[in-house]
Protein backbone atom coordinates (compact mmCIF):
# COMPACT_ATOMS: atom_id res chain seq x y z
CA UNK A 1 0.00 0.00 0.00
CA UNK A 2 1.54 3.64 -0.61
CA UNK A 3 1.68 6.42 1.63
CA UNK A 4 -1.15 7.99 -0.26
CA UNK A 5 -3.68 5.23 0.28
CA UNK A 6 -2.71 5.11 3.72
CA UNK A 7 -3.85 8.41 3.91
CA UNK A 8 -7.13 7.62 1.67
CA UNK A 9 -7.54 4.62 4.18
CA UNK A 10 -7.30 6.20 7.25
CA UNK A 11 -9.71 9.17 6.06
CA UNK A 12 -12.01 6.76 4.80
CA UNK A 13 -12.21 5.30 8.22
CA UNK A 14 -12.42 8.37 9.83
CA UNK A 15 -15.53 9.45 7.34
CA UNK A 16 -16.84 6.31 8.05
CA UNK A 17 -16.90 6.77 11.95
CA UNK A 18 -19.24 10.01 11.08
CA UNK A 19 -21.39 8.00 9.07
CA UNK A 20 -22.13 6.28 12.23
CA UNK A 21 -22.19 8.46 14.37
CA UNK A 22 -24.94 10.20 11.82
CA UNK A 23 -26.63 6.84 11.97
CA UNK A 24 -26.96 7.18 15.54
CA UNK A 25 -28.96 10.41 15.31
CA UNK A 26 -25.80 12.38 16.38
CA UNK A 27 -25.48 16.05 14.43
CA UNK A 28 -22.24 15.89 12.95
CA UNK A 29 -22.79 18.95 10.40
CA UNK A 30 -19.73 19.60 8.35
CA UNK A 31 -17.28 17.09 9.60
CA UNK A 32 -17.93 14.79 6.92
CA UNK A 33 -16.85 17.32 4.18
CA UNK A 34 -14.09 18.68 5.97
CA UNK A 35 -12.69 15.50 6.24
CA UNK A 36 -12.73 14.87 2.40
CA UNK A 37 -11.40 18.30 2.01
CA UNK A 38 -8.49 17.73 4.59
CA UNK A 39 -8.01 14.13 2.90
CA UNK A 40 -7.77 15.80 -0.41
CA UNK A 41 -4.95 18.45 0.85
CA UNK A 42 -3.12 15.27 2.82
CA UNK A 43 -2.69 13.53 -0.61
CA UNK A 44 -1.98 16.69 -2.49
CA UNK A 45 0.92 16.78 0.21
CA UNK A 46 1.55 13.82 -0.68
CA UNK A 47 2.40 15.07 -4.63
CA UNK A 48 -0.52 12.54 -5.48
CA UNK A 49 -2.60 14.21 -9.06
CA UNK A 50 -6.09 14.15 -8.76
CA UNK A 51 -7.36 11.86 -11.27
CA UNK A 52 -4.80 9.49 -8.78
CA UNK A 53 -7.01 10.95 -5.34
CA UNK A 54 -10.35 10.43 -7.32
CA UNK A 55 -9.28 6.87 -8.36
CA UNK A 56 -7.90 5.99 -4.85
CA UNK A 57 -10.86 7.49 -3.31
CA UNK A 58 -13.36 6.15 -5.11
CA UNK A 59 -12.17 2.73 -4.54
CA UNK A 60 -11.86 3.21 -0.66
CA UNK A 61 -15.87 4.49 -0.36
CA UNK A 62 -16.87 1.74 -2.69
CA UNK A 63 -15.35 -0.65 -0.48
CA UNK A 64 -16.41 0.61 2.56
CA UNK A 65 -19.93 0.93 0.90
CA UNK A 66 -19.89 -2.81 0.06
CA UNK A 67 -19.75 -3.50 3.65
CA UNK A 68 -22.45 -1.82 4.69
CA UNK A 69 -26.03 -3.16 4.58
CA UNK A 70 -28.63 -1.95 3.30
CA UNK A 71 -30.72 -0.76 6.04
CA UNK A 72 -28.04 1.38 7.35
CA UNK A 73 -29.48 4.20 5.20
CA UNK A 74 -27.90 7.30 7.44
CA UNK A 75 -24.61 5.85 6.86
CA UNK A 76 -24.57 4.68 3.26
CA UNK A 77 -25.90 8.48 2.41
CA UNK A 78 -23.16 9.96 4.49
CA UNK A 79 -20.59 8.04 2.38
CA UNK A 80 -22.18 8.47 -1.02
CA UNK A 81 -22.24 12.24 -0.35
CA UNK A 82 -18.77 12.21 0.79
CA UNK A 83 -17.41 10.58 -2.76
CA UNK A 84 -19.94 12.94 -4.51
CA UNK A 85 -18.43 15.84 -2.85
CA UNK A 86 -14.57 14.51 -3.33
CA UNK A 87 -15.77 14.15 -6.77
CA UNK A 88 -17.00 17.84 -6.88
CA UNK A 89 -13.97 19.33 -5.23
CA UNK A 90 -11.47 17.75 -7.64
CA UNK A 91 -13.19 18.55 -10.46
CA UNK A 92 -13.48 22.35 -9.51
CA UNK A 93 -10.32 22.25 -8.84
CA UNK A 94 -9.10 20.51 -12.27
CA UNK A 95 -11.25 23.16 -14.28
CA UNK A 96 -9.47 25.88 -12.48
CA UNK A 97 -6.24 24.57 -12.87
CA UNK A 98 -6.06 25.48 -16.82
CA UNK A 99 -7.09 29.07 -16.30
CA UNK A 100 -4.52 29.43 -14.06
CA UNK A 101 -2.04 28.08 -16.03
CA UNK A 102 -3.81 30.11 -19.15
CA UNK A 103 -3.02 33.08 -17.38
CA UNK A 104 0.27 32.88 -16.41
CA UNK A 105 1.36 32.09 -19.99
CA UNK A 106 -0.63 35.18 -21.21
CA UNK A 107 0.65 37.43 -18.77
CA UNK A 108 3.01 40.28 -20.07
CA UNK A 109 7.02 39.51 -19.16
CA UNK A 110 8.21 41.32 -15.88
CA UNK A 111 10.88 43.92 -16.45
Amino acid sequence: MSFGESIATRYVLIIASIAHMSQRGEDVGDLALLAVKDCIFAMRQDGIESKEIRKILHDKFEAELALSGQHCVIFRRVLEQSSLRMSMLLSFEQAATPHTEVAKHNSPPRI
